[in-house]
């Protein structure tokens, strides 16, 4: 069997889009890190249960799909479920239909509007168009949009509420 043949029953497919190669990765992370170096983003299209360690690369999780482990990487965007922690040294998006349960930590994130999130939210800037169930920090500012909601303690130093925003909990004042 070629080496070729043998990524692919790991389940790790070479997709071209344009100029950009991406890697739809299923089944196992050890097929995360076998070509990482030449993709552009990392999309994550069938169930992991195992934790992500990408430190080039942008992590997808695309709708329909699921991770049970942690995932840490420059930036990841959740339109599936993730069970875990994700840690991003740039952005964390959980996209409409998305879903996570634990801890987000990034210098920004945003919660669209349909996406939920059960854990705590620790960020520079924080946006918040869906729901929050746990506490929400940011050393910066905390946006609820109109269709956002928070349940859990807040603290941030600057706090913008659309007109409709939800929320319930402690709200604290950070210097």
């Amino acid at each position: 069997m070629s080496d070729m043949m043998a990524e692919l029953c790991l389940g790790l497919i070479i997709a071209v889009i344009g100029s950009t190669v991406a890697f739809l990765v299923a089944r196992t992370s050890r097929a995360l890190s076998k070509r990482r170096e030449l993709a552009n983003t990392i999309f994550i299209e069938d169930g992991i249960k195992d934790s992500i360690v990408e430190e080039k690369h942008p992590i997808w999780v695309v709708p329909g799909t699921w991770v049970e482990g942690d995932i840490t990487a420059p930036k990841v965007r959740v339109a599936g479920l993730v069970r875990g922690n994700i840690t991003a040294s740039e952005a964390v998006g959980v996209l409409e239909g998305g879903s996570v349960i634990g801890q987000l930590s990034a210098p920004a994130i945003i919660i669209h509007e349909g996406a939920s999130v059960e854990g705590d939210l620790f960020a520079s800037r924080i946006c918040v168009g869906g729901q929050v169930t746990g506490d929400v920090t940011a050393s910066e500012t905390v946006e609820v949009l109109s269709s956002g909601s928070i349940i859990g303690e807040l603290a941030t130093q600057h706090l913008l509420l659309c007109e409709g925003a939800y929320v319930s909990g402690i709200t604290v004042e950070t210097v």
